[in-house]
């Protein structure tokens, strides 16, 4: 019974990491406003491509292949407590981060674009005249 107790907690917890894992995704489809249905296609597939080879990971290596009800109630029982408990706070963080990671990779980006144009101001001055 203690080791049945052991591997449900470490199936919550995975649940719990991929909830986490799933906030991460939900943040930056917020943070970059994406509204095209192919975009979100994609990357709910590739959540969930490696949330599955996460579990089956998870399966084979602790589990040596062999699959409980335990193991899906705690992996349901992980992301439930998550979003219910957690997720909202959490969201809120990733949310703020991706904007600020953003707000600096535009600003590099056209601090960039200003030095190629003031590098190219001569060769364009020379063309036209």
């Amino acid at each position: 019974m203690p080791d049945q107790f052991s591997l449900f907690s470490e199936a919550a917890a995975l649940g719990f990491i991929l909830g986490a894992y799933y906030d991460v995704f939900r943040a930056l489809r917020a943070c970059y406003r994406i509204n095209n249905v192919r975009v979100m296609f994609i990357t709910d597939s590739l959540f969930w491509f490696s949330a599955t080879v996460y579990c089956l990971w998870y399966i084979f290596y602790y589990r040596w292949g062999e699959i409980y009800t335990y193991t899906y109630f705690g992996l349901v029982v992980g992301a439930a407590v998550y979003f219910f408990w957690v997720s909202s706070y959490l969201f809120k963080f990733w949310y703020r981060f991706f904007s600020v990671v953003m707000r600096v990779v535009r600003s590099a980006l056209q601090l960039a674009q200003r030095a190629v144009d003031i590098a190219a101001y001569p060769a364009r001055r020379a063309s036209a005249g």
